[in-house]
C-alpha cells in the first residue's frame, strides 16, 4: 500500500473504490474565536489500477511507464512524479475540518438527492474547545464517514473522491469556486423569478390543485388506487408514518439515556467523596476497625471508578448513538421530502401542459392574424413545457425508485444499530457490577473480623440477638407478675414492674455501635 501525503495528486482508476477512512483529531488550529479543530482523514482506497488500460490527462510530456508491481507517471503541469508501489490499495490522508464535512454533505445533496445522505453531528458557536464537546463530535464525524463509506453509491461520489483526496490547496480553491457558482445560480434563479416564468406560474395557478390532485397518481404511473391514492403513494405513506412515529420515541429515549448518564456521573463524584471521607477516618482511628474503614473507602472508590465508566460508556455506546439515530431520522425526513417536491413538480408541470393546451385548443377557433400569432408562440412554450414534463417525470420516476430502497437501508441499519447498541450496553453493565461486587466480597471477611474483635454485632445477627432480647424482656415481665399479680407489691424502690423489665431487657442490649 502506498500512502499519498497532502503534497500529492490524487489520482482515481474508473474501478477505485474506497475502502475505509479514518477521522482522527489533528490539532487547534488558530486563536481566539477564530479557533477551530482539525482533522486527519485517512482514506484507504482500492487501486482500480488496469495496466492495459490507464488513461493520463493530455499533456505532451506525459510519460507512463507499467511494471508488474509499480507504475510510474509523470506529468509536467503538476510537476507529479509518483512511483506508485503495489497495485493493490492506495491510502491517501489529508487534513480538513467540520465545515469541510459540512461542505461535503451539501455537494451529496445536491449531486445525489435521491439519497439518504447521512446526518452531520450539530454546530456550536460556544464551546468547540471543550474537551468532552471534541471528542464527542470527533466520534460523529467517525460514524458519519462510515455510513458513506459503507454505501454502495455515496462512497463512489465525485464530492467524496475530492473531499479524501484533493490537498489543502485544491481543496480550499474547490470550495471558493462552488462558493461562487452558488452565488451566480442564486442570482440567476432570482431574475427568473419574473417574465415568461412567473406568467405561466401564475397562469397555471387556477388549476394547479386539480391537476394536484391526479398529480401523484400520474407520477407514480399505473398501479391500483384505493381512497383516491395509488398503491405507491401508500406504500410511501407507509414509510413516512414509519419515520413519524419513530422521531419522538427516540427523541424521548435519547432523553432519558443522556439524563442517566449525566446521573451517573455525578453519583461517581459523590461516590468518590464518600470513599475519600472513608478512609480518612480510618486514618484516623487506626487499628482494625480503621483499617476496615480504609478497606471500605477503597471498595466504595472502586464503585466510583466503575460508575464514572459506566457513566462514558452509557454517552458513547447508548447516548451518542440514539443522537445518531435521531439525525438519521431527520434525514430520512428530507429524502420523502424529496419525493415529495418531485411529485409536486411533476403535478406543477402537468398542469403547465394542461393550461396551455387548452389556450392553444381556444385560439385555434380564432381566425385572426393575432390568435394564429399567438397560438403559434403558445404552441412552442406548449412543446417546452412537455419536454419539462419529461424531464420532471423521469426525476420523479428516479427519486421514487430510491427512495423506498433508502428508507428500507436505514429502517434496517437502525435496527442493527440498537441490537448492537443494547449488545454492548448489557456487556459494560455486567462488567460493571461484576467489578463491583470482586471489590466487596475482596473485603467481606476482613470486615467480619474487624466487627468482631470490636466487640460489635454484625448486622446480619441483629434478628437473633434482638429475638433474645425479647425474651429476656418477657421472662422478667413473667417473673414479677408472679410476685404481684395485682401489679404493685413487685415494684421496687426505683420503679415500677415495666421499668424493672426495660432495664433487665436493656441490660443485654441488642447491639453495639463500632464506634
Amino acid at each position: 500500500m502506498h500512502m499519498l501525503g497532502a503534497d500529492s495528486m490524487p489520482y482515481f482508476a474508473d474501478g477505485a473504490t474506497i475502502v475505509s477512512v479514518t477521522v482522527l483529531l489533528d490539532d487547534v488550529q488558530g486563536e481566539g474565536m477564530s479557533a477551530y479543530i482539525s482533522y486527519k482523514v485517512t482514506a484507504q482506497v482500492s487501486s482500480g489500477f488496469s495496466p492495459e488500460a490507464i488513461d493520463l490527462p493530455p499533456c505532451s510530456t506525459a510519460v507512463k511507464c507499467i511494471k508488474r508491481t509499480s507504475v510510474r507517471i509523470s506529468l509536467c503541469p503538476m510537476q507529479l512524479s509518483r512511483k506508485l508501489e503495489g497495485l493493490d490499495s492506495l491510502s491517501y490522508s489529508v487534513i480538513r475540518r467540520f465545515s469541510d464535512f459540512v461542505w461535503l454533505r451539501s455537494q451529496l445533496r445536491d449531486d445525489l438527492p435521491h439519497l439518504l445522505i447521512p446526518a452531520l453531528p450539530e454546530k456550536q458557536a460556544l464551546g468547540r474547545l471543550n474537551n468532552d464537546f471534541v471528542d464527542i463530535r470527533h466520534r460523529a464525524l467517525q460514524r458519519f464517514m462510515a455510513r458513506i463509506c459503507a454505501h454502495p453509491e455515496l462512497s463512489v461520489s465525485d464530492p467524496v473522491r475530492k473531499f479524501i483526496s484533493l490537498p489543502a490547496e485544491a481543496f480550499a480553491a474547490l470550495r471558493d469556486a462552488k462558493k461562487s457558482t452558488t452565488a451566480m445560480v442564486s442570482h440567476a434563479a432570482a431574475a427568473a423569478g419574473s417574465g415568461v416564468v412567473r406568467a405561466l406560474k401564475s397562469a397555471a395557478t387556477s388549476i394547479s390543485n386539480v391537476a394536484r390532485g391526479r398529480g401523484d397518481s400520474g407520477a407514480a404511473g399505473a398501479g391500483a388506487v384505493r381512497g383516491g391514492r395509488s398503491a405507491e403513494d401508500l406504500s410511501f405513506g407507509e414509510l413516512e408514518g414509519y419515520v413519524l412515529q419513530q422521531a419522538p420515541l427516540v427523541t424521548a429515549l435519547y432523553n432519558q439515556a443522556a439524563a442517566q448518564a449525566i446521573k451517573h456521573r455525578e453519583q461517581a463524584q459523590l461516590l468518590l467523596e464518600y470513599g475519600a471521607a472513608l478512609r480518612a477516618l480510618g486514618t484516623a482511628d487506626g487499628g482494625a476497625l480503621g483499617n476496615a474503614l480504609s478497606q471500605c473507602g477503597a471498595a466504595v472508590w472502586a464503585g466510583s471508578t466503575g460508575a464514572y465508566e459506566q457513566a462514558v460508556a452509557e454517552s458513547e455506546l447508548l447516548v451518542e448513538r440514539i443522537a445518531d439515530a435521531v439525525r438519521g431520522i431527520r434525514a430520512a425526513k428530507e429524502l420523502l421530502q424529496e419525493r415529495s417536491r418531485a411529485s409536486a413538480a411533476l403535478a406543477d408541470s402537468l398542469s403547465v401542459v394542461e393550461h396551455l393546451r387548452a389556450r392553444v385548443t381556444a385560439l385555434a377557433a380564432n381566425p385572426s392574424a393575432g390568435a394564429a400569432a399567438d397560438r403559434a408562440r403558445l404552441e412552442g412554450e406548449l412543446a417546452g413545457a412537455q419536454s419539462a414534463v419529461t424531464s420532471a417525470r423521469q426525476y420523479y420516476d428516479k427519486v421514487a425508485a430510491s427512495v423506498i430502497g433508502e428508507v428500507e437501508r436505514y429502517r434496517a441499519g437502525l435496527r442493527a444499530d440498537f441490537r448492537s447498541m443494547l449488545l454492548d450496553l448489557a456487556h459494560c453493565y455486567a462488567r460493571s457490577a461484576a467489578k463491583l461486587a470482586a471489590a466487596w466480597e475482596g473485603i467481606t471477611a476482613q470486615l467480619a473480623a474487624a466487627v468482631t474483635q470490636e466487640g460489635a454485632t454484625p448486622l446480619s445477627a441483629l434478628p437473633a440477638a434482638m429475638s433474645a432480647a425479647d425474651a429476656e424482656r418477657a421472662a422478667a415481665a413473667a417473673a414479677a407478675a408472679e410476685v404481684s399479680p395485682a401489679g404493685g407489691a413487685g415494684a421496687d424502690a426505683e420503679g415500677g414492674a415495666d421499668d424493672s423489665g426495660y432495664a433487665a431487657a436493656g441490660a443485654g442490649a441488642p447491639y453495639t455501635s463500632v464506634f
